[in-house]
C-alpha cells in the first residue's frame, strides 16, 4: 500500500499525495536554515487530444529530462507544428520574450528567453492576445526547459517529446498549442535552471539522463554505500529522509539527522534537491520509534488503529499467510 506520507512517488492523478508533499516541504523548512521557497507543485491534468485518453501528470518535483544539446533540435520539431509554446533552456538577446505568428487555426507563441521575469513573460503572451500567466520554477537539469504543470482550457494542448521521458516513463511535455481566438485563461509552468544553493521545486530522478546520478541504481544499497558513491560524485547530501512503515500500512517520511541513521539501513533512491545536492530515501529495519508516532500525531494525521478495536478494518487474507 503506498502511503500518502512518503514523498517518492511521481505522476500521480490530481489531487492524490497532499499530505505528503505538504509534509515534506514542512520538513524541509524546518530542517534547512537557508531553506528557500520550495513549495510543492500543484497536480493538475494536461489537457489532451480529443478522443485520447487523459493522462495527469504531478510535478513535485519530478518530470522527465530535455537535455541541452537537444533544445535546439527539439525548437526545429515542435516549432513546425501549428501552434506551437516553445520552451528552450539558452536565453535569447531578442527584446520579446514570447514572439507570435499566425499559422491557419493556430498561433505561434515562441517564448525566446524562460529565464525573463515572470511579468515580462505573462505581458509579452497578453499582447499575442492570450491571458496566460507564465511561472518559472527552480527544477533539475533534465526538467529545465519543459512544462512541468499547466492548468488551461481544452483549446490549449501540450506537444510532448517522444525522446524525453518523465521519472514514471511518461514523454515531456516540451510545448503547447493555442488555437487562435482563444480567450480563456492558462497558467503555465516551466521549469528553469536553479540558482547555487536553490532547492529544486520540480526534479526527475537522479539515474535520469543529464541528472548528477545518470544510469546509476542505487535501490537495495545501504546508507554507508551511497554515502560513498554520493562523496565520489563530489555531491552532499542535503537531508536524509526516512521512510517508515506503519502497522495498518500507511507510511511516513522523516527527515532524520544523519546520527541516527543506521548506516546498514537500505536506500530505496537518491532524489535530486539543489545543485550539487541530493536527498536519500531511506528504508529502515526494526519498529517505529515513539518519536516518529508522536511526529505523526503533531501533524494531524491519525494514528494507527489497533486491530480489533472499533473503525479498524477488517484483517484480510494475503498470499502467503
Amino acid at each position: 500500500m503506498t502511503d500518502p506520507l512518503i514523498p517518492n512517488e511521481r505522476d500521480l492523478p490530481g489531487g492524490r499525495h497532499a499530505q505528503r508533499r505538504a509534509h515534506l516541504m514542512a520538513e524541509m523548512t524546518r530542517h534547512s536554515q537557508n531553506a528557500h521557497d520550495a513549495s510543492p507543485t500543484p497536480v493538475t491534468s494536461l489537457p489532451q487530444e480529443p478522443g485520447s485518453p487523459r493522462r495527469s501528470r504531478l510535478r513535485r518535483p519530478l518530470v522527465g529530462r530535455l537535455a541541452i544539446g537537444a533544445v535546439a533540435a527539439a525548437a526545429a520539431t515542435v516549432a513546425a507544428v501549428a501552434g506551437t509554446v516553445m520552451f528552450g533552456q539558452n536565453a535569447s538577446t531578442a527584446q520579446a520574450a514570447v514572439t507570435c505568428s499566425k499559422d491557419h487555426d493556430y498561433v505561434v507563441a515562441r517564448i525566446m528567453d524562460p529565464l525573463a521575469d515572470q511579468k515580462r513573460l505573462r505581458n509579452d503572451f497578453r499582447a499575442c492576445g492570450f491571458d496566460i500567466d507564465l511561472k518559472l520554477v527552480p527544477a533539475s537539469p533534465s526538467v529545465v526547459g519543459t512544462i512541468v504543470m499547466m492548468e488551461g482550457h481544452q483549446k490549449i494542448d501540450t506537444i510532448d517529446d517522444p525522446s524525453c521521458r518523465t521519472a514514471s516513463g511518461a514523454q515531456c511535455p516540451i510545448g503547447l498549442r493555442i488555437e487562435a481566438g482563444f480567450t480563456g485563461k492558462a497558467t503555465v509552468v516551466l521549469g528553469r535552471a536553479a540558482r547555487p544553493g536553490e532547492p529544486y521545486t520540480s526534479t526527475n530522478t537522479s539515474a535520469a539522463k543529464g541528472e548528477v546520478l545518470e544510469g546509476v541504481s542505487v535501490e537495495g544499497r545501504t546508507v554507508a554505500e551511497v554515502e560513498a558513491l554520493i562523496a565520489q560524485k563530489h555531491l552532499t547530501i542535503a537531508h536524509y529522509n526516512v521512510q517508515w512503515s506503519l502497522p495498518d500500512g500507511r507510511g511516513y517520511g522523516d527527515l532524520t539527522p544523519r546520527s541516527k541513521i543506521d548506516p546498514t539501513w537500505q536506500v530505496t533512491s537518491v532524489e535530486p534537491y539543489a545543485p550539487g545536492q541530493v536527498m536519500l530515501m531511506i528504508k529502515p529495519a526494526g519498529p517505529v520509534p515513539s518519536d516518529i508516532m508522536k511526529k505523526i500525531e503533531d501533524a494531524g494525521a491519525p494514528p494507527p488503529a489497533v486491530p480489533g478495536s472499533p473503525g479498524s478494518p477488517e484483517p484480510t487474507a494475503t498470499s502467503g499467510s
